[in-house]
């Protein structure tokens, strides 16, 4: 009877994406961004037409649903989970927003206007994109304010936060994992980063931000909502914000939202012990093991 006990947590093992994964999903990202968009920049480089239409609000939805695809579609292949309810477990989609989560979001607010404010005083070059010459129409104003507040945020916090930090931590530390996140975001950003200093220390914070709710919370929810309210202010939606912000607070500390407060803060300070991750991976645990540092014990 004990025999079997060895062979079936190496299975566990093998099927839990680890650094290694997280790698290859990057490159599979970068590889296929390259593949998929290389026949429409030829297109707009042989037809004006076709290149007005790819910068139009029909083009760039397109597009940026394409993106959205490439990203989620590696993050999934490379999750190993070939169940959608198993990938929306392990990213942390189906563990509920938190207090901690929402006060991070007024931090990232914060940054936001930080960001604005170093913009009018010509500190930094980003979100410079977020505001072409002239007056877009309608229908492309709402489309980008969609895309930055909406579609952006989640496929890349499904992928970034959700998955590649995830797998990152089964290997590394907290700091080498944020690290590394950091790094493949600022490669992401790089038309915004290289622009100003200023603009990479701001993005350096909100980045190390979502990945702290992240890694306190274990819920996505609080990341998306970092990412999105922080993306708001960049077209000057902070009444919305300020709204949505404000209103979910007294939900959340109240005692219907509180009644299951994340196992996060006791597993860290050492008075629980830690439950297993959502997909049936190694759970965090206080000396490092499982999630963050490297893999769980065998005895």
């Amino acid at each position: 009877m004990t025999s079997h006990a060895p062979a079936t947590v190496c299975s566990t093992s093998q099927t839990t994406p680890r650094s290694r994964d997280a790698w290859l999903c990057v490159v599979a990202i970068l590889v296929g961004e390259l593949v998929a968009w290389a026949p429409f920049w030829a297109g707009a480089q042989a037809s004006p037409t076709f290149s007005r239409w790819l910068k139009g609000p029909v083009g760039s939805a397109f597009m940026d649903s394409l993106q959205g695809c490439v990203w989620l579609l590696s993050a999934l292949w490379f999750s190993r989970i070939r169940s959608i309810g198993g990938f929306l477990s392990s990213v942390g989609l189906r563990r509920p927003l938190t207090l901690f989560g929402c006060c991070a979001a007024w931090v990232a607010l914060g940054l936001a206007f930080l960001d604005r404010y170093g913009a009018s005083r010509g500190w930094t070059g980003g979100g410079g994109h977020w505001y072409p010459l002239g007056r877009p129409p309608l229908a492309a104003s709402w489309w980008l304010a969609t895309k930055a507040v909406l579609l952006v945020p989640f496929y890349e916090e499904v992928v970034i936060r959700g998955f590649l930090y995830q797998a990152f931590r089964r290997s590394h530390g907290v700091l080498l994992s944020t690290t590394i996140i950091l790094c493949f975001s600022a490669f992401v950003h790089g038309s915004s980063v290289s622009r100003s200093l200023f603009t990479f220390g701001v993005l350096t914070c909100l980045c190390a931000l979502v990945c702290l709710v992240r890694e306190w919370t274990g819920s996505l929810w609080g990341c998306l909502l970092c990412h999105a309210a922080y993306n708001a202010i960049l077209f000057h939606l902070w009444l919305p914000a300020l709204i949505i912000l404000a209103l979910l607070l007294p939900f959340l500390a109240s005692g219907r939202a509180s009644e299951r407060p994340s196992r996060a803060f006791a597993v860290l300070s050492g008075s629980a012990e830690p439950s297993a991750s959502p997909n049936g991976g190694p759970a965090v645990r206080p000396d490092g093991s499982g999630v963050g540092g490297g893999p769980p014990s065998v005895s």
